[in-house]
């Protein structure tokens, strides 16, 4: 199965690094973590956006302050 349907934050592949809040995320596994947690409850994000510039992608995420308290 393709990751692109299990987790809508890899539509533009798997990325390189991974911001909540200014905390940098970069290795692999941490980053997937991330992502996995962060698809599985959306209503915690405030604002994201995505960088991809020459192939390397780039996920920045704000999250609620209800998120905080989980």
């Amino acid at each position: 199965m393709n990751n692109q349907t299990k987790n809508p934050l890899l539509a533009f592949g798997t990325p390189a690094k991974v911001v909540i809040n200014g905390t940098q995320a970069t290795h692999p596994q941490l980053i997937e973590a991330y992502t996995k947690v962060i698809a599985e409850r959306p209503e915690y994000i405030r604002a994201i956006a995505f960088s991809v510039i020459d192939g390397i992608v780039k996920i920045y995420i704000k999250t609620t302050e209800a998120a905080d308290n989980v």
